[in-house]
């Protein structure tokens, strides 16, 4: 594993390597603050300021002091959305909620030699790439999710480009590397969402204008106000409070009336009916209500349909109240077409429904179009989050694969079958791999309503699987992975199989350089193409599409 690429600590956090590599006592991948090279600072003196001047000519001996007062001008974002500042002569200062251009000063909350972390205390002088954001809750005082909103979008665009361009430059150690494509942005940067997943609890976050705590803590001054009721997101690091919202402007006006109708409901009843419905607390793993899952698409007439999904501990009987929101919501919000309840016991959040599930009104899925074909998505099940983008990613998959019809193709991680089933006219066969059950079912149904033969679709898991190595070889495979990547058994078969082929579609270019590193061990795969696309406008994250192609020795 020491063939992995060198990774960078202004793009990379341990959180994105996968727990199978970080288990690894590697150098590489042991500590975040390595690779940088030493600074020249003046540092405080006694009886000065605690804020730190910039020398480009004094060597320091010390890094900078938690608590330390810093005056910086943010120079790039990096991958991850944290802005980045290099001082002198290649000391970084990482700071969270600003964008390039700003100016601000920071306290130091986090320092190692050649690295220190940075929170605002107050923001000097505006960016002129600033843009008023349309949501209320954008960073620093909201949930986490936007976190460029008030960033002009071309330059949210270019920043990502760099920060492509940064992963596959410095993380490829052997190879070469082609020029990575313009990354193509969206046309709609509102309203693109397809699911928003909102949290019910007791402990309302509140975050007040800097004051301060301590040094060590960052400025903003959280709060947090006990309520028997609360519906929204979860803040970014604050797995048990909730940020109480009227609205998501990433999803549909319509879900946004769902949200709102829900929510009213809910705290309009008597007392004695909310304790029956009480939200489950993270900490004492007690309660009932957890989630509550919005999806949209847009089916083959162009009409907009939603899937409204209460996410539950388990109930024998569903609660009367859920099922009378259940039948007025289609009443007040004609778009929706399905309510479901989703039963689960676990402790981590998930709103998969692994107790079982309910339809308590309509059917159990809803239709979305894509490149002409049309897609059943059930409540458990994956899709492009994006649907307006996913068809600029599909048309991307389909040039990078190149398909002349007399291909095998292998679809891994292929969720409801979209990918496998927009390139199965292009190839003489489509075998899909999917670890959600109904996943498989929703793709097995999709091809058929499709009128698509060739294609099969089968449950596995792909981190030890017995089947895919009993599958017909495959001439290309399509893999489009979780944002931990792709498991060392799976990078393993491919190396054994040599597919001609491999297309790779990721939501973390991190997790895709280390991959692209391991199959290119012995130069056995080149890297022929990189394409980024955009599919989250206002986030960090970046979606992108590399073509391996198998060197002819």
């Amino acid at each position: 594993f020491h063939t992995l690429p060198q990774y960078n600590p202004f793009l990379y956090h341990r959180s994105q390597i996968p727990f199978h590599f970080n288990t690894f006592q590697s150098p590489l991948i042991q500590t975040k603050w390595k690779f940088i090279p030493k600074t020249r600072l003046n540092m405080k003196q006694p009886g000065q300021s605690t804020r730190v001047s910039v020398d480009n000519s004094t060597p320091s001996e010390k890094p900078l002091k938690k608590g330390q007062l810093l005056d910086i001008s943010i120079d790039s974002l990096s991958y991850g959305g944290e802005g980045v500042t290099r001082l002198n002569d290649g000391f970084v200062v990482l700071t969270n909620s600003v964008i390039p251009g700003e100016k601000v000063r920071v306290r130091i909350i986090k320092s190692k030699k050649n690295l220190a972390k940075g929170a605002v205390v107050e923001r000097l002088e505006e960016s002129h790439h600033y843009i008023p954001p349309k949501c209320p809750h954008v960073a620093p005082t909201g949930c986490g999710g936007c976190q460029s909103q008030h960033l002009e979008y071309l330059i949210q665009l270019s920043e990502k480009q760099k920060q492509v361009e940064y992963l596959f430059r410095d993380g490829m150690i052997s190879g070469g590397v082609p020029q990575v494509e313009i990354i193509q942005g969206c046309e709609k940067i509102f309203g693109y969402r397809n699911k928003m997943e909102f949290s019910f609890g007791t402990r309302e976050w509140l975050v007040n204008p800097p004051e301060k705590k301590s040094n060590d803590e960052e400025p903003n001054s959280e709060v947090t106000v006990q309520a028997p009721f609360i519906l929204g997101l979860r803040p970014r690091g604050h797995f048990d409070k909730t940020l109480s919202i009227d609205a998501c402007y990433l999803q549909h006006e319509q879900a946004n009336q769902v949200l709102d109708y829900v929510r009213n409901r809910l705290m309009e009843v008597p007392s004695s009916v909310q304790a029956e419905l009480r939200p489950y607390d993270n900490r004492e793993h007690t309660g009932t209500l957890r989630n509550l899952a919005i999806r949209s698409a847009i089916n083959t007439d162009g009409q907009l349909e939603l899937m409204v999904n209460f996410v539950t501990s388990p109930q024998d009987v569903t609660h009367f109240l859920l099922q009378d929101i259940a039948n007025a919501l289609p009443q007040r919000i004609p778009e929706v077409k399905s309510v479901m309840q989703n039963m689960t016991e676990s402790k981590g959040g998930a709103t998969f429904g692994e107790c079982g599930q309910k339809v308590l009104f309509g059917r159990e899925y809803i239709e979305q179009d894509l490149l002409g074909y049309s897609f059943q998505i059930s409540a458990n099940s994956f899709f492009q989050t994006n649907p307006y983008q996913a068809s600029v990613l599909y048309k991307e998959i389909q040039r990078h694969a190149d398909l002349n019809g007399d291909e095998i193709v292998h679809d891994l991680f292929c969720g409801t079958g979209s990918i496998g089933i927009c390139l199965a006219e292009k190839c003489r066969q489509v075998i899909g791999i999917e670890l959600v059950e109904s996943a498989v079912e929703d793709a097995r149904r999709n091809a058929k309503r499709n009128n698509i033969t060739n294609a099969s679709f089968y449950a596995d898991n792909l981190d030890k699987s017995s089947l895919i190595e009993s599958l017909p070889k495959a001439d290309v495979v399509v893999i489009d992975p979780p944002r931990a990547g792709c498991h060392p058994s799976l990078i393993k078969h491919l190396i054994n199989t040599k597919p001609r082929k491999i297309v790779y579609v990721s939501c973390n270019p991190a997790s895709q350089v280390r991959d692209i590193q391991l199959l290119s061990v012995d130069e056995l795969y080149k890297l022929a193409k990189v394409s980024p696309v955009d599919m989250f406008p206002h986030t960090p994250h970046i979606e992108s599409v590399v073509t391996l192609e198998l060197h002819q020795h």
